[in-house]
Formats: C-alpha cells, sequence, structure tokens
C-alpha cells in the first residue's frame, strides 16, 4: 500500500530474498517486479511508474483524448466477411 503522495515501505527479515511485483487493477507498472538477494540493509530509490491501461495516449489522463480513440477503434469496419 502506498500513501497519499504513492510511498512505500516494506518490512522484511535480514537476509530476505524476493520479488516484490506492484499491483492495482487496469494499471501496469515499469518495472513490472524488483527482485532482491540477501536483503542486509535499506534500500531507496526503489521506483515502479504506474500506467493506467485506460490512458491510450499516453498523455496520463484518462480523457476524451481517449475516448476518440475507443470511438474510432469500435466503430471502424474492420476486416469484412467473405
Amino acid at each position: 500500500m502506498t500513501d497519499a503522495n504513492g510511498l512505500y515501505m516494506i518490512h522484511v527479515y535480514e537476509n530476505w530474498s524476493g520479488t516484490v511485483t506492484p499491483t492495482k487493477k487496469s494499471y501496469t507498472f515499469e518495472p513490472n517486479h524488483i527482485s532482491y538477494v540477501d536483503v542486509l540493509s535499506d534500500y531507496t530509490d526503489q521506483n515502479y511508474a504506474a500506467s493506467s491501461i485506460y490512458d491510450i495516449n499516453c498523455d496520463g489522463f484518462i480523457d476524451w483524448g481517449d475516448m476518440v480513440i475507443i470511438a474510432d477503434n469500435w466503430l471502424s469496419a474492420g476486416p469484412q466477411p467473405r
């Protein structure tokens, strides 16, 4: 869980090894995971960039620009049956 600013903290046992994978419905993350081996101290700047799967034009907002793309694709004729 993140706070209102998107900051997070995970407490693990000394020498912990594993993978951290961020998840949120309707979002993708870059990177999609980070792996750790034998953690002995704090790590900083372990950041993920989240993107909504509905922000089709990748402008950082889900807005009319995305709806235009969806409508154009939805209303397109596509392949015609033979």
